[in-house]
């Protein structure tokens, strides 16, 4: 199985051929494409080369998002004394997890699985196999398989969640 991943050390040239692509107007069925931007850096003399991959996971929906947050977590080291570091109210930590700065975590149970952005605030809530995103404020929820957005809010009752980015949802 083949996939496209391109990693720049420089993206420099990059940048430069796509600008020349853009300022061109050379476009394929309206679009400028990545590839004439890499055939153009070959040309230019960038050296490019193919490296295997372990894993891949599509991320393009939430149920592969949450299982590649679940093998990304597994194999993380986080350590219960960074954890603990954190001094959470009246709550359970349940490794593995990740947890952001400037976190909030009061009278509640995180994890297995779930990934706190920075800035997230969780009140009486259980959540496990999750992801709270930046800023993100879960209240009185019983959370299990969801994504939370950016800046987004869910309070209420016991629900799987997908919640867009400065979403507010009140359930209950």
């Amino acid at each position: 199985k083949f996939v496209g991943i391109y990693y720049f050390v420089d993206g420099r040239l990059l940048y430069q051929c796509l600008d020349e692509l853009i300022e061109s107007g050379a476009t394929t069925k309206g679009e400028y494409q990545l590839t004439d931007a890499l055939q153009k850096m070959l040309e230019r003399g960038a050296r490019m080369k193919p490296f295997v991959i372990d894993d891949w996971y599509d991320c393009g929906k939430p149920e592969t998002l949450l299982a590649t947050n679940r093998v990304l977590l597994a194999r993380r080291n986080s350590t219960m004394e960074a954890i603990k570091a954190h001094n959470f109210k009246g709550s359970l930590i349940k490794p593995p997890v990740s947890i952001g700065h400037q976190v909030t975590i009061e009278e509640s149970i995180v994890g297995p699985y779930v990934t706190v952005a920075d800035g997230v605030t969780i009140r009486h809530s259980i959540i496990r196999n999750s992801i709270l995103s930046r800023d993100a404020t879960v209240e009185n929820m019983l959370l299990d398989g969801s994504i939370i957005a950016d800046n987004a809010k869910a309070s209420g009752q016991s629900y799987t969640l997908n919640v867009g980015d400065s979403s507010e949802i009140r359930l209950g």
